[in-house]
């Protein structure tokens, strides 16, 4: 019975890692920061865009910050890790779109990060922001 719980668990925890929507129970950390973009031309071929993110951790704490970009209809489309040993808590971050593969609307970031170290870890997402890329 304790391995159908532990299992039941893990593939729960894999199957909430869908980005484009936060379980009720998901923790939103405002207070940690924040990424977004602004709105813009979705550019014939293929294009570079940005987005800017400024994190506000609890002091003194090691982070790690997931940032996913979701298209329309909840397509991913960019992601990437930052890490407090290698990034700053404040830039502008690059990514390529190509107008083949995405498509014009509105655009999603989200934020997930983790503090602290080792077993003294608590994840919890970042509030939500939109951006839209028209034609």
């Amino acid at each position: 019975m304790r391995r159908t719980w532990l299992f039941a668990a893990v593939l729960a925890s894999l199957l909430a890692i869908d980005t484009g929507s936060v379980p009720a129970q998901a923790t939103v950390r405002p207070g940690w920061g924040s990424a977004w973009a602004h709105d813009g031309t979705l550019k014939h071929g293929c294009a570079t865009y940005s987005y800017r993110y400024a994190f506000t951790p609890p002091k003194g704490e090691e982070w790690m910050a997931e940032v996913f970009v979701i298209g329309p209809g909840r397509k991913h489309v960019h992601s990437e890790y930052l890490l407090s040993e290698a990034d700053p808590r404040r830039d502008e971050r690059r990514y390529r779109l190509c107008d083949t593969t995405a498509d014009p609307g509105r655009y999603t970031l989200r934020t997930r990060m983790t503090v602290g170290v080792a077993s003294f870890q608590t994840t919890a997402w970042l509030p939500r922001t939109h951006f839209q890329l028209g034609r």
